[in-house]
């Protein structure tokens, strides 16, 4: 079997919540804020933001909460998987932009953002926390 370089790559389920992130990782958060509830979803940003000072890159990609057609159309989107069957329960909570972003910059992180929707009609964007380096001692 291949792997491409991406010998030393793993996975794990844990609950975001509560599991220890260690320093220095890449930690990607893929559509799993809009299911947290909002107190729940602060605690995950502040998190990810002491993640960030410990130098660890942290990647989210969610979409923000009223944001024209396209969040119209992915919020439909994710109560159409509701109704489908697909997902089952949960919050449909996006975040708000600068509610988000506000965690990061209060701490005085670099955070950037980029659109992912291309030809896509959904509002899906990429979040890059930037980690925060640490003095050499």
């Amino acid at each position: 079997m291949r792997y491409y370089g991406f010998e030393e790559v793993a996975f794990e389920v844990n609950d975001a919540l509560n599991t220890p992130i260690p320093k220095g990782v890449t930690v990607f958060v893929v559509d799993v804020l809009h299911y947290l509830k909002p107190a729940d979803q602060k605690k995950m940003l502040e998190r990810l933001a002491d993640a960030a000072e410990a130098g660890s890159l942290v990647l989210i990609r969610t979409s923000f909460k009223g944001v024209g057609l396209r969040y119209a159309l992915t919020l439909l989107q994710e109560c159409w998987t509701r109704v489908s069957g697909w997902i089952r329960g949960g919050a449909i909570n996006f975040p708000v932009r600068k509610e988000l972003l506000g965690v990061f910059k209060k701490r005085g992180i670099k955070v950037m953002v980029t659109p992912l929707w291309g030809k896509t009609p959904f509002a899906s964007e990429l979040i890059i926390v930037e980690p925060v380096e640490t003095p050499a001692s």
